[in-house]
């Protein structure tokens, strides 16, 4: 396959995404307007289990077209299918696909009988898509090197409470309901069982600590954990709703809201589907400099970007100081202009230099501004007392992700290697850069210098 861009990828899948929101919306449309037909007393929307209603079942298609641009996908851009990362979307859009086949016998089904609708044929196929998703989300712990038992047992208070009321729903459905029957309970055990441990897993990756997690498997996650809590939610609605007797205001019939949950369960599962890195750059931040695999291509966007996120007039001059003396950095300092790449895309970079020590004491007492103080380090032969962190800029969709630390953090301990009693000076100007500065002067501690001021 050809080298591709990731920046390639977002426009050419935004087609599949659209297609698959507007069939969510057009699906979710059917619901309400399968309730026209006139029940047995004649008014109209009173109805329930008519064939408008049944005819709801159509929502399977939502599933199908989610495997099927979620497989496209994987065969159009993945290096290799089978390997890691592509192997996580190939086993949603398996769910999926396995999702369709029950949910055909499903439809077969309900139009065909009048009543005792569960257990039906279709029900092994929707556990086992169920089981699917499970091991998409424990292979997702394990492509991350996480352990997804140990981080979710701080969530056990939690889960214990929520185990409690499951149980003691379940008991109340088979003793005081005429409807559950010991078939019906251990299918309701199965279900609830498999989706909530799915649901469960999802805490600590929406909650924990996952600043270091690339934006594209951030999304995949957010999905995923949509999906799987969702499909809980609609799973336990399903159990409690169906065994009332039908004359319950809340008893399940096709159609209603425990079907559009699961519509919606479906749509999320297609759009993790289609938000699956699937390629390996796509897991791992790079960050380099013209020495170590970037070329000037890169620092030239990475400048362009870095103008890009100024703001304020002020701001707009003092990075185009810098990015007007890109060509001096690059034959004087080259080390001193990191790039930071996801895969091929340019999505933010770094940038300080070397001063010597009397010019940064001038600057701390005010008396050089930042350019003023740039511009004398250009005219003189580098001399490396001191490092002044002069920019960092990382697009807003990558931002919140340790980018900046990291970089300045690389960059400074290899100059650190050859020049070992350099010290480190900053002057945050915002909130986020201070936090910044901060986390820096933590990590090296006893040698950043961090100067606050206008």
């Amino acid at each position: 396959m050809s080298h591709i861009s990731n920046a390639e990828m977002p426009r050419q899948d935004q087609w599949s995404k659209g297609l698959l929101l507007g069939l969510y919306v057009g699906l979710s449309l059917l619901f309400p307007l399968s309730h026209l037909d006139a029940g047995p007393d004649g008014v109209w929307g009173s109805g329930r289990d008519t064939v408008l209603d049944k005819a709801t079942n159509v929502y399977g298609l939502l599933a199908l077209a989610g495997a099927a641009l979620g497989l496209w996908r994987v065969l159009k851009w993945a290096d290799k299918p089978r390997a890691t990362p592509a192997v996580a979307a190939v086993w949603v859009c398996a769910g999926l696909a396995v999702w369709v086949l029950g949910q055909g016998l499903w439809t077969w089904w309900v139009l065909t009988r009048t009543q005792e609708n569960y257990p039906s044929p279709a029900d092994p196929f929707f556990i086992v898509s169920d089981v699917i998703w499970l091991l998409v989300l424990l292979k997702t712990y394990q492509s991350l090197r996480r352990r997804g038992m140990a981080e979710i047992s701080q969530y056990w208070p939690v889960l214990t409470v929520l185990l409690g009321v499951l149980a003691t729903a379940s008991k109340w459905l088979f003793t005081e309901s005429s409807g559950a029957t010991p078939t019906k309970l251990i299918y309701d055990y199965i279900y609830i069982f498999v989706t909530f441990t799915s649901a469960f897993l999802t805490l600590p990756l929406v909650f924990g600590k996952n600043e270091e997690i690339p934006l594209p498997v951030k999304q995949f996650i957010n999905w995923l954990s949509a999906a799987a809590v969702i499909n809980a939610v609609a799973v336990f609605a399903f159990t409690v709703t169906d065994t009332l007797p039908e004359d319950n205001p809340y008893a399940y019939y096709n159609g209603n809201w425990v079907d559009w949950l699961l519509l919606t369960a479906m749509g999320c599962w297609g759009m993790a589907a289609l938000k699956c890195p699937v390629r390996q750059e796509e897991l791992q931040y790079t960050f380099g400099t013209t020495k170590s695999g970037m070329t000037e291509a890169d620092v030239y966007l990475a400048g362009e970007i870095a103008e890009s996120c100024c703001k304020g007039a002020a701001e707009t001059e003092r990075v185009a100081a810098y990015v007007n003396s890109i060509r001096w950095v690059l034959d004087a300092a080259p080390s001193c202009w990191r790039v930071v790449k996801l895969g091929d895309e340019v999505v933010g970079s770094t940038f300080l230099f070397p001063a010597p020590r009397h010019l940064m004491e001038s600057f701390n007492k005010g008396e050089l501004k930042e350019h003023e103080l740039f511009e004398k380090v250009k005219k003189s032969p580098l001399v490396w007392d001191c490092l002044y962190l002069a920019d960092a800029s990382i697009l807003a969709r990558h931002r919140r992700r340790g980018l900046a630390f990291k970089a300045f953090k690389t960059t400074i301990e290899n100059i650190a290697k050859e020049h070992p009693q350099i010290e480190v000076h900053c002057r945050p100007i915002t909130p986020e850069r201070k936090k910044l500065a901060e986390k820096i002067e933590a990590h090296f501690a006893g040698r950043v210098v961090v100067k606050t001021g206008d």
